[in-house]
């Protein structure tokens, strides 16, 4: 049985720039909502070990992870607990770093790959030079730490650019950044899909990133799934063989939209803009992968509620 946790993927403490304890990180994200944290302090490590002792005694699942910070932009290695020196890894070969990260046992994602960097935020730009995407896990789509400075809109078309590029492996998800600044308000949030019978918890939630089974939502949770004829259950990062199934999606009752909401499936080839959204859709056919957009009233950016993980042809 799929349980959908809130999970905050990308914060600071004391042990970096973060302003709280590691305990404070902790008492205050899992208390509006979090259940799965990750740790993810730039190029310090030593904040991992009481971490995980504090989120088994909340009862939280805690990820162990760090954010090599280097001049050439950021990467999260979640999953590891080893320093990674970030001073050995040059502008031409970030695929070193990925591969370090790797051979750790870890996941590796860009950490806000469109932003305003120098000389007004020094290295949070992407500088490094790709040459291999298949190396990389997934992309922080949605960065809310720095609204100011973080081209969202363009993180998401790039993401599916490289999608339609054949990387249909690269995973999406929100990161909070947290350092302890006040809320804005309407953060997203990852809801990550796993079985919590399973015995090893963060093992879990690493297979579910991985797989990408996970949906960005803003304030509440919308689920969206695919049935086929025989009522089996599809999730973000299924492979679906059966062209005649129903698209569901289902919105919290709370939200209050002055229309019905407005659905963008992208896929391979197009770009199909759903306004008279019913809570089902059928799908025909869509080509190699299928990702879902909820927007409310309009589709400017701003009213983006919920995207989906790639279903996959």
């Amino acid at each position: 049985m799929i349980s959908w946790l809130n999970a905050q993927l990308h914060n600071h403490t004391t042990h970096s720039d973060g302003k709280d304890t590691v305990q404070q990180m902790v008492d205050k994200l899992s208390a509006g909502g979090a259940r799965i944290l990750a740790i993810t302090d730039h190029n310090a490590v030593s904040g991992i070990p009481p971490f995980l002792k504090y989120c088994k005694e909340k009862g939280i699942i805690g990820i162990r992870g760090n954010e090599i910070s280097s001049y050439y932009g950021h990467v999260v290695g979640l999953g590891v607990e080893d320093y990674l020196d970030w001073r050995y890894y040059q502008i031409d070969n970030p695929e070193q770093l990925f591969d370090d990260i790797h051979a750790k046992h870890g996941l590796c994602g860009l950490a806000h790959p469109i932003r305003i960097g120098y000389p007004l935020v020094p290295s949070c730009s992407w500088l490094y030079n790709i040459h291999d995407y298949s190396k990389i896990d997934y992309f922080e789509i949605l960065n809310t730490g720095d609204w100011a400075r973080s081209r969202n809109d363009i993180v998401i078309e790039y993401w599916l650019k490289k999608l339609r590029a054949g990387f249909l492996h690269l995973g999406a998800v929100s990161a909070l950044d947290y350092h302890a600044r006040p809320f804005h308000g309407h953060e997203y949030v990852t809801y990550i899909g796993i079985d919590t019978s399973e015995t090893n918890l963060e093992q879990a939630v690493m297979s579910a990133i991985k797989y990408q089974r996970m949906i960005i939502c803003k304030d509440k949770f919308i689920n969206i799934y695919v049935l086929d004829k025989n009522n089996s259950i599809y999730y973000p990062g299924d492979t679906i063989n059966d062209n005649n199934m129903e698209l569901y999606i289902e919105l919290d009752s709370d939200y209050k939209l002055h229309e019905k909401p407005i659905i963008i499936l992208d896929d391979q080839n197009k770009k199909d803009i759903i306004y008279d959204f019913s809570g089902k859709i059928k799908i025909k056919e869509f080509s190699k992968f299928l990702v879902v957009s909820v927007y409310k009233n309009n589709t400017d950016f701003s009213n983006l509620l919920a995207i989906s993980n790639p279903f996959k042809k």
